[in-house]
């Protein structure tokens, strides 16, 4: 007997209205590739590309900061999301 453990697991789906080639969802990693003032570095759209290419119907970025100046702490190679540069 053939079965599969995960039957629906490449099958499309929609969530939230959006529809999903299949129930794979990368988990939101971080990446150390972000200068000093929160730009994105060439590699960080080369990483997640590469999560994207290995078949997840979505893929969810980490460690964002919102509010630069006071939202930061003790993480300076984070992307800020207030600064119009970082996309």
């Amino acid at each position: 007997m053939n079965e599969q453990k995960y039957p629906h697991l490449f099958s499309p789906i929609i969530a939230g209205g959006t529809l999903f080639r299949n129930r794979i969802f990368a988990a939101p990693t971080g990446v150390s590739f972000v200068d000093s003032d929160g730009l994105l570095m060439p590699e960080v759209g080369a990483y997640y590309e590469r999560k994207a290419l290995g078949g997840a119907a979505s893929v969810a970025t980490g460690e964002l900061i919102v509010d630069r100046e006071l939202g930061s702490g003790n993480a300076d190679h984070h992307i800020a999301l207030d600064d119009p540069r970082s996309f």
